[in-house]
């Protein structure tokens, strides 16, 4: 009978194992591509910069002398890096999951530029007239045709980050969306919880089905500080090309998410093993 117990174990263990590590997986996608995420990548891996540049490099508003380095400087605020950042996860979000996205559209990037000249003041970085300010936003208005196509033209590239992150972690077909779906992160959390549930049942009496669900939802875990720390390091040696960089630092930031919700379960399932162990004994005293 013991050693049935522990085949069905084992058993119901692995099967654990890939529904853990599936939804594990669906999470730290979904994760990844938050604009929280996208936002603070973008802020540690400088791509907008590189991207503003690359824009502005054959515009005329970069040739006006310093108020082009003002212009410069009002595209890398924190109020466009957050306006890129939620056009970037829009844009990524729509390959990997299908959801409906709009191109940088004119009204919404002068909009934009406008809140960040208000930043930039505010904070005491430039102190410019009005009669400068409607200068600025009259070179950024005559420019916001090309300016918007070429921003547009050049975020596609980053959007699946030349592909990698599409193939690294979806293909735009309904098959991947539907794995990737929160319908289906939820069905692997309840198939999960009800392996966890049986693993427990099985050992209800020694209680050993809390450390089973434990060894098994740390051995995921574990994998997935392994995946944070190799995107970490492939940061580390991307060679300087931003949108590796880019990818790399997502796919780290999304399953060091991941590693943190496993290692909070992997310490409730030990926490609950000791607190009922620990009645179990005064029980018998």
């Amino acid at each position: 009978m013991k050693a049935l117990k522990v085949i069905a174990a084992i058993v119901v263990s692995l099967l654990l194992l890939g529904s853990e590590g599936m939804a594990m997986g669906i999470f730290s996608v979904d994760r990844a591509l938050s604009e929280e995420t996208i936002n603070k990548t973008i802020a540690e891996t400088g791509i907008i910069d590189d991207l503003i540049d690359e824009a502005l490099s054959d515009s005329t508003v970069s040739m006006a002398g310093s108020y082009g380095e003002l212009v410069k400087s009002a595209m890398k605020t924190e109020a466009m890096n957050s306006f890129f950042a939620a056009y970037l996860t829009s844009a990524i979000r729509s390959e990997v999951y299908g959801e409906q996205y709009e191109e940088i559209a004119d009204d919404d990037l002068m909009q934009a530029f406008s809140s960040a000249l208000d930043e930039m003041e505010s904070s005491g970085a430039i102190k410019i007239s009005g009669m400068e300010e409607s200068i600025i936003k009259g070179m950024i208005k005559k420019e916001l045709p090309n300016l918007t196509e070429d921003l547009n033209s050049l975020a596609l590239q980053y959007d699946t980050t030349n592909g990698q992150l599409a193939h690294s972690t979806a293909a735009q077909d309904d098959t991947v969306q539907t794995l990737l779906s929160r319908s289906t992160q939820w069905i692997m959390i309840l198939i999960s919880a009800a392996l966890c549930a049986a693993l427990i049942a099985l050992f209800w009496r020694s209680k050993a089905g809390f450390l089973w669900s434990a060894v098994v939802t740390g051995l995921v875990t574990a994998a997935y500080v392994l995946l944070t720390v190799m995107g970490a390091s492939g940061t580390l040696v991307a060679g300087g090309d931003a949108a590796d960089a880019f990818v790399l630092t997502l796919l780290s930031h999304g399953f060091k998410a991941a590693a943190i919700a496993g290692g909070i379960m992997t310490c409730i399932f030990v926490a609950a093993y000791i607190v009922w162990k620990a009645r179990d004994r005064r029980r018998r005293i």
